[in-house]
Formats: C-alpha cells, sequence, structure tokens
C-alpha cells in the first residue's frame, strides 16, 4: 500500500506493506491485516479536507499493477486540553464566566461525530466532574460561549500532562467549591495532592501553570508592572491588601502569585483573576493573558464555540 502526498506528510503504522498473496503465509496475513482494518497516522496538522490520498496497489510476479484503489482522508488534530468558556448561570457573576476543560474524544473518527459537542468530555467544578459535555458550553440556552483557548506556546507532552493533572484532581472529588478564592488553602503550597477548594477559571489555571505553560497573570505597580504567572510559585516577597489593590514589601505567610489570583472584587473586576479574564473575553486590566483562540479540532469538526 502506498501512501502518495497531498499537502500533509504521512506514514502508516505498520510502514509501507507488502504480500506476495502466491504465499499462503503471506496471504493469510493480508487477509488478518485487511480484516482488522489499518490505521494512517499524519504527522503534520491537516489543512484541508481530503488532504491526504493513500493507495492499495494489486501488482502481478512481474511487477506490473493490475489495478489500485484510491482513497481520500482528512488529517484531523484534536486539541485536547484546550479550555472552553460560556457565561456563567449564576445571575451575579454571568458576565465573569465560566470555564472547563477538553479532556476526552468518545466519538469516532467519522465526518458526522467529529462537530458533535456531545462527544467531547469535561473536567470542571464543581467536585471537580468529568462527566459533562462540551455541548453544555456551546449550546447551553442563554449563556453565549466565549471560544476555545490554550496557550501558543503549549507542546503536545504538557496537553497530557495537563490532562492528567486534571484527572488526579477529578480522583480526589469532591473537592469544595469556592466562589469567590481561586485555591485554598490561602497558603497552598504548589502541590497538587494539596488542594482543599478551587473555582472553574483555578482548576484550569492550576492544571495549566502546574505544568509550565502560563495563563493568566497580574501586574503589581511596586515591580515595575511586570506581569506575574504561575499560580503555583512560592515565592513571598510582598504583602497584598486586597481591598486596595495594593502591595508593600515584606512577607506574609503567603504566596504573592497565590495572593493575586485569590484576588476577588464586587465590582470593577477587570483586573482580578476570572474565566473571562483568564481567556481574555473581557480584556484584563493591569494584568495579562497568554490564552489565545484555537479551534478543538482541525481542520474540521468541533471548534470548540469559537
Amino acid at each position: 500500500m502506498d501512501a502518495e502526498n497531498q499537502g500533509n506528510r504521512v506514514a502508516l503504522a505498520s510502514g509501507k506493506r507488502t504480500w506476495n498473496l502466491a504465499s499462503p503465509t503471506e496471504r493469510a496475513d493480508f487477509q488478518t491485516f485487511m480484516s482488522g482494518g489499518y490505521w494512517i497516522e499524519s504527522v503534520d496538522t491537516g489543512t484541508v479536507e481530503q488532504g491526504v490520498t493513500y493507495t492499495l496497489r494489486y501488482k502481478n510476479s512481474g511487477g506490473m499493477e493490475i489495478c489500485k484503489d484510491e482513497n481520500k482522508a482528512t488529517v484531523v488534530m484534536i486539541n485536547l486540553a484546550n479550555a472552553v468558556y460560556r457565561d456563567n448561570m449564576i445571575w451575579s457573576q454571568g458576565s465573569r464566566g465560566h470555564g472547563a476543560l477538553v479532556w476526552r474524544y468518545a466519538g469516532t473518527g467519522t465526518k458526522a461525530d467529529l462537530p458533535n459537542d456531545v462527544n467531547f468530555i469535561l473536567i470542571e467544578m464543581d467536585g471537580p466532574t468529568d462527566y459533562r459535555t462540551l455541548a453544555t458550553i456551546t449550546q447551553q440556552a442563554g449563556y453565549p460561549a466565549y471560544g476555545c483557548f490554550r496557550n501558543p506556546s503549549i507542546t503536545h507532552v504538557q496537553r497530557l500532562r495537563i490532562i492528567q493533572a486534571a484527572r488526579a484532581l477529578a480522583a480526589r472529588a469532591p473537592i469544595t467549591y469556592t466562589a469567590t478564592d481561586a485555591v485554598q488553602p490561602y497558603d497552598w503550597d504548589g502541590a497538587l495532592n494539596s488542594i482543599t477548594a478551587l473555582r472553574c477559571d483555578s482548576l484550569i489555571e492550576v492544571c495549566y501553570e502546574i505544568n509550565g505553560v502560563n495563563v493568566w497573570g497580574m501586574e503589581r505597580d511596586a515591580d515595575s508592572h511586570t506581569v506575574h504567572y504561575p499560580i503555583n510559585d512560592q515565592a513571598d516577597n510582598w504583602s497584598y491588601n486586597a481591598t486596595w489593590g495594593t502591595w508593600k514589601v515584606g512577607a506574609n505567610n503567603r504566596p504573592d502569585n497565590l495572593e493575586e489570583h485569590n484576588d476577588f472584587d464586587a465590582i470593577g473586576w477587570g483586573d482580578t483573576f476570572m474565566p473571562a479574564t483568564q481567556c481574555g473575553n473581557v480584556a484584563p486590566v493591569e494584568a495579562d493573558t497568554r490564552f489565545q483562540a484555537q479551534d478543538l479540532c482541525q481542520p474540521v469538526g468541533s471548534t470548540g464555540g469559537n
């Protein structure tokens, strides 16, 4: 079988295969191979539908081609570990949003299944739970979706580690839901197994930043507006006044970055850590987000609400 390139490099999982059908052993191997199906794995991201052609050829003993069967395939990348968002269903905090991580695809590789958001499984608070589907984000009547996001610097290995961290948290459920603080305890030591409470956006933040992928960070006026990202950073050089949003030099036995993430404003919350500011649906004020939109499936399938 030959795999011919049309815009994507492809490789057969078993390599290029040939069989001598005059040999009973090889004929039996061929029948087993065909009855079990075969996989074609791309080493590049697909850019167009049916961008790969693969061909089965039958040749006689002299190498002359007797017949062939050409097939087309679409190379699809499913961007698991992306975060998805919509408006919050709590009326008093609706515009602050709600977020979740996409950790599993439960459908098939068909064109009908890939755009169906029911096939994408989420990990989210409270709990955390892992039984809701992407449809609860993208198809929740009256609660518009913000989209699907990730830090563009993320690697495939980091995606797997983010999912692993989220699964570890789900396995420890129930973890208390906290509406105001991002993470508890207040002096959290940066380890997954010591978390006692999370919010929906902090589940995303923790899983990303504990694996070296920055998401949201606050500026500090006393620190020349440098943005500080990792929520699990244990540095304690400042004390934060949440009422005035100001810093003063001096440790207070609470990690500085955790103090920033735990800040919760009743009004004027653009400078605080919220799902809407985490993904950039509301532009962060005196803060920053590294998240940028990315469709959940490329080049076809679910957009994740984009």
